[in-house]
């Protein structure tokens, strides 16, 4: 069974990974940005963390996710040798199977959405990654629709996602 961690993670993780999500042309959306946020507060007070910026490009999206996601960081002063950028994943699943290659040490943390972080934990264990996870809010606009989305996806996820 997959624990959700209502804890702070612990610090100085070796690698972080943010998932990535939808883009507004090359614009985080609000969802992405949450993430990016609090991912930033871990980051600025853990200065020793690696960080993986994970996510593909859509059809509707001008950049890759990841690319998005390593600009916001340098943006707001973390340092580019921090940065390991996976672009080439469509799915959670590709999110966390494409990262591990890039991870270094054991103390990992996976950052999402706080309606994300169940399901993204349950495919990192099932590809044999013990990580702890950093849950950014879900805009209230759009919060019904992510959950709906999410419990079918985390059936599927449950199913599948081997």
């Amino acid at each position: 069974m997959v624990q959700i961690s209502h804890h702070a993670p612990e610090a100085n993780a070796n690698s972080m990974i943010i998932l990535g999500a939808k883009l507004n042309g090359d614009q985080l959306s609000l969802a992405l940005k949450n993430r990016m946020d609090v991912a930033l507060t871990y980051l600025k007070s853990n200065p020793s963390t690696q960080v993986i910026v994970s996510g593909g490009q859509g059809s509707d999206e001008l950049t890759s996710e990841a690319a998005a996601m390593k600009n916001y960081l340098i943006k707001n002063q973390i340092d580019v040798s921090r940065i390991q950028t996976e672009a080439l994943s469509t799915s959670t699943f590709e999110n966390i199977k494409f990262s591990r290659k890039l991870i270094q040490g054991e103390k990992i943390i996976l950052v999402s959405n706080d309606f994300h972080v169940l399901r993204a934990k349950m495919i990192a264990k099932n590809q044999g990654l013990i990580v702890d996870t950093l849950a950014a809010p879900t805009p209230k606009s759009v919060r019904i629709q992510l959950y709906g989305r999410e419990y079918i996806a985390l059936i599927k996820s449950f199913l599948l996602d081997r």
